[in-house]
């Protein structure tokens, strides 16, 4: 799911920020894994006379979990901090947390 006034061909310095949200599914050879890809297209940068190459930056993703029949939906409120779509094709907003995790490269 990707904001609606999301511009792939758009230059960087013509862009805004955008949020993209990938709704994962588990992982048949694992219980306890999910697995999301994300392909990523960079944007053209302004033009420069130099030798062609520019730096950017990548920040890490969010990684959101939401908590539905596990937990008691009281103490699992008390917990989420981030208010997103529940589902890919569904407008209602759920609690999500926002969890920690470790880049591996």
């Amino acid at each position: 799911m990707v904001s609606e006034d999301f511009n792939i061909e758009a230059p960087n310095y013509l862009s805004k920020a955008s949020e993209v949200l990938i709704y994962a599914r588990q992982d048949s050879q694992c219980i306890d894994c999910f697995q999301a890809f994300l392909p990523v297209h960079y944007r053209y940068h302004r033009p420069h006379s130099e030798d062609g190459e520019t730096f950017i930056v990548v920040n890490n993703p969010d990684l959101l979990m939401y908590c539905d029949q596990e937990f008691p939906i009281l103490k699992c409120w008390a917990q989420s901090k981030v208010a997103a779509p529940c589902a890919l094709k569904n407008k209602d907003i759920c609690q999500w947390n926002n969890m920690k995790y470790k880049s591996v490269s």
